[in-house]
């Protein structure tokens, strides 16, 4: 049985109802017996006492003494024995006087010749009977003149006193039933309310602070169970402050683009976000928690980082992305935070800027060199010779086309072209489109087709800006194809519908996909520049497609030709 309240108590109650039970009957039974005998005592006390003024007279006429001490012994229902100064038995009630030992021996006798009373309890030889005893001494003029002894046969006291005893021992037994029950009762009285707080405190400590404990009681246990229900009610609305906090830091923390993670100063893992998952490798099943960082991130720089002492930001490199990192100490902890800025397309924008300032030069060196070359050479030949001219003139209107695509493309860029829109026809304007660039095909030898459907399709746009679009789309296509064709299709889908521009032509190699959408970006640049291409056409168009929250796409592969697709929604 487990050692609970509840056994304690009643055990604790259980020892001191059998010790009352057994304690409290022994000492009433010794209590009652004793009384019993002194009362008997005192009695044969006063009898002693009134027996000796009758046999003072006659203790000298041994007739008249035996007479008188055997009438007085039937009337009183006590034996009375008389004896003189020596112990030697003068008379008896009960028995014959010559037959019967010495006297003086016996305590009570030998006490009473002394001239005191004596009092003796004991077994009786001559009657075979436990016996109580009472010597008292006869004096007559201050000498003892003998001794009168009384006494009572003990086995209706103890008659008595085992009918007492017998009581006493059935009332114990009822009382200390009634106890037990009463002990039962209060034990669990007490250990009900504490077994349940006892319950509820484990449930508690299990993480429920939803549990109350009920009572109907306003002693000292009903104020605990109420001031207990009060810490769970405080636990839960802090426990529940304490997980809205968790919650909107983790939402926080998770809604942050940048890589976030926390580590110790042994360099395990306390937390992170879905950015640093991302960054790592690691898979929604992947426990990180108390393993090393370096296990998903394998970087020099980091490592130093976190080996100095003060906080240090610092670009890093990991794979072909680039990373702005920030460590820094949490508080008075060894804990340090680990922040990622993914920087790649910085970086990338700051190439695009270094590459635009060169293709720029290039771009616009080539006409002006060539311009001022041949207006040089006229000068100093003092001629004007027709074909300079016109190189001069073609050089110009290529600086023209440059700065005129350049302002358009910065005016889509700034966000300042308001659109005209208006349903708008695909299939007819492709096919005006067709018809412009029939001859420019024609002279390179190549087919150009125009696929739409039966019906009209219509999509809401500035025709004028969608007409620069896919012009600039289909002018690429011829000027880069050599032979074979170009095909423009429409093609309805249930996410909206999809235009297609398709050449034979080269092809465009995988490194290259990713940038030829950047200004003045071109595969092969002095072929562009023999076509008389800009590098700005692509730019433009991917930029009046996002205006109509249109995808424009590429897909190419060298030898096989290249396909330009308008996604619109």
């Amino acid at each position: 049985m487990k050692n609970t309240l509840f056994v304690r108590i009643f055990v604790g109650y259980l020892l001191v109802v059998l010790v009352m039970a057994v304690t409290i009957p022994m000492v009433s039974f010794k209590l009652i017996r004793e009384d019993h005998l002194k009362s008997t005592q005192q009695e044969l006390h006063d009898i002693g006492i009134a027996a000796q003024d009758s046999l003072k007279p006659i203790l000298n006429d041994h007739a008249a003494l035996e007479r008188d001490v055997t009438s007085l012994g039937q009337r009183l229902g006590r034996r009375l024995t008389v004896v003189d100064p020596t112990g030697r038995v003068l008379a008896d009630s009960s028995r014959d006087a010559e037959s019967m030992e010495n006297h003086s021996g016996r305590p009570e006798i030998a006490a009473a010749l002394k001239g005191s009373p004596g009092y003796s309890t004991r077994y009786s030889t001559t009657l075979g009977r436990d016996m109580l005893y009472v010597a008292l001494p006869i004096k007559d003029q201050g000498q003892l003149k003998g001794v009168v002894r009384l006494s009572c046969d003990l086995a209706g006291i103890n008659s008595l006193l085992g009918l007492i005893r017998s009581h006493i021992f059935k009332l114990s037994l009822a009382l200390t039933f009634l106890m037990l029950l009463v002990a039962l009762a209060f034990a669990s009285l007490i250990a009900r309310p504490v077994h349940a707080l006892s319950l509820a405190a484990r449930r508690v400590a299990d993480g429920d602070f939803k549990v109350r404990v009920a009572h109907d009681r306003f002693d000292e246990v009903g104020k605990l169970c109420e001031s207990f229900n009060h810490m769970t009610e405080r636990l839960d609305q802090t426990f529940a402050d304490l997980s809205s906090t968790k919650q909107t830091l983790e939402s926080i923390i998770a809604a942050i683009p940048d890589a976030l993670l926390v580590v110790n100063d042994q360099g395990r893992i306390q937390l992170l976000n879905d950015s640093a998952r991302r960054l790592s490798g690691m898979t929604a099943v992947t426990e990180p928690f108390a393993r090393y960082y370096w296990e998903f991130l394998r970087s020099e720089e980091i490592a130093q980082a976190l080996s100095a002492p003060d906080s240090s930001v610092r670009e890093l490199r990991l794979g072909s992305n680039y990373y702005l990192m920030s460590v820094a100490s949490i508080g008075e902890t060894a804990s340090r935070v680990i922040l990622l800025t993914d920087i790649s397309e910085l970086k990338r924008v700051e190439q695009v800027k270094r590459d635009l300032v060169v293709n720029v030069s290039h771009e616009l060196r080539t006409p002006l060199t060539a311009i001022k070359g041949f207006t040089e050479t006229m000068i100093e030949e003092g001629r004007f010779e027709p074909e300079y001219l016109e190189i001069i003139a073609r050089h110009t209107e290529r600086l023209i086309n440059i700065v005129g695509d350049l302002l358009n493309l910065s005016e889509l860029e700034n966000g300042s072209t308001a659109l005209d829109l208006a349903p708008l026809d695909l299939g007819s304007l492709l096919k005006n489109l067709a018809k412009a660039f029939g001859d420019k095909a024609s002279r390179k030898g190549l087919t150009l087709d125009v696929a739409t459907p039966p019906v009209a399709v219509m999509v809401k746009a500035d025709a004028f800006r969608l007409e620069q679009l896919f012009t600039n789309l289909i002018d690429n296509a011829i000027k880069y194809t050599e032979q074979g064709s170009v095909s423009v299709s429409v093609t309805p889908t249930p996410a909206g519908t999809e235009v297609s521009v398709t050449d034979s032509g080269p092809g465009i190699a995988e490194e290259h996909l990713s940038r030829i959408f950047e200004r003045f970006y071109v595969v092969d640049k002095s072929r562009s520049r023999k076509l008389g291409g800009t590098g700005l056409g692509l730019s433009i168009a991917k930029h009046i497609a996002s205006l109509h929250d249109a995808e424009l796409t590429v897909s190419s592969r060298i030898g096989e030709g290249s396909i330009f697709t308008v996604k619109f929604s």
